[in-house]
């Protein structure tokens, strides 16, 4: 399968990443930041801004829902066959990979 960078693509790289992250730094603009950092959201806000977005609910569903949906059964999936020997089962499988209970289970591991 070939690899095509994206319209978007080429205008993140017009900016200069060692330039924002010094602007970054200056003005503490990552302090306490715990998921979506600042070149996170200047991302996020330079794609609301060149596809019209108009909100919060435009940007989120800027992309179909399939594709999460079957990575989820994807993952699910795998779940089930390595641990069938267990007799493991979700209650509530789409509560269970929450970014916050995945993030709570990374933690208590490490």
């Amino acid at each position: 399968m070939s690899h095509y960078n994206t319209v978007f693509y080429e205008l993140l790289k017009l900016i200069p990443r060692h330039e924002f992250e010094n602007a970054v730094y200056r003005h503490q603009g990552d302090y306490r930041v715990r998921r979506m950092n600042c070149w996170n959201h200047f991302a996020t806000l330079l794609y609301a801004q060149i596809s019209g977005k108009d909100s919060l609910r435009d940007i989120e569903m800027g992309r179909p829902y399939q594709i999460y949906e079957q990575v989820f059964n994807k993952a699910l999936e795998r779940t089930y066959r390595i641990t069938t020997k267990h007799k493991f089962k979700f209650n509530n499988p789409y509560n269970a990979f929450q970014p916050d209970s995945i993030t709570k289970l990374v933690r208590k591991k490490a």
